[in-house]
């Protein structure tokens, strides 16, 4: 009997290697990779507020107003393709704070806004190393227990 060797190179090529294996079975490894996406990204509402906390400035409680704004994590196993939605709102512009700027007012005059610097990256840059750190392995382990249980 042969065998099959897999080797995972990056979250891509698990999810095209995934898309293989949903075309020629029953969407079992579907279901798995979209469990093991939302598994992988249970904790990453608490590396989002840590970021936050660390990258945006602390004066007037920005950053601990935007790290206590409301993170969700939801999964879609429809049409072939697992993901998984990680979703911030709050009070600010979350996404312009992640690009870096921040418009405010004068405190006290919304006539007079102003535009500040921040450090960008507070969603995204955890998201990315997340990805590289814990989705990848997540993924990984999945698929070996979807082959392993097909034989």
């Amino acid at each position: 009997m042969g065998f099959v060797e897999v080797e995972i190179l990056g979250v891509h090529e698990a999810v095209d290697l995934g898309v293989a294996f949903i075309k020629a079975g029953d969407g079992g490894l579907e279901r798995k990779l979209g469990d093991a996406l939302y598994e992988a990204h249970m904790g990453i509402a608490g590396e989002l507020r840590a970021s936050a906390l660390a990258r945006l400035p602390k004066r007037n409680g920005l950053a601990e107003t935007v790290a206590r704004s409301h993170i969700t994590v939801s999964k879609s196993n429809g049409l072939g393709s697992p993901s998984v939605t990680i979703k911030a709102s709050g009070p600010y512009n979350l996404q312009g704070l992640d690009s870096g700027t921040n418009i405010h007012p004068l405190f006290g005059n919304k006539r007079h806004w102003y535009l500040q610097h921040v450090k960008s990256g507070w969603f995204t840059d955890p998201l990315k190393m997340h990805q590289h750190t814990t989705t990848e392995g997540f993924l990984e382990r999945a698929v070996d227990r979807y082959t392993e249980g097909i034989g």
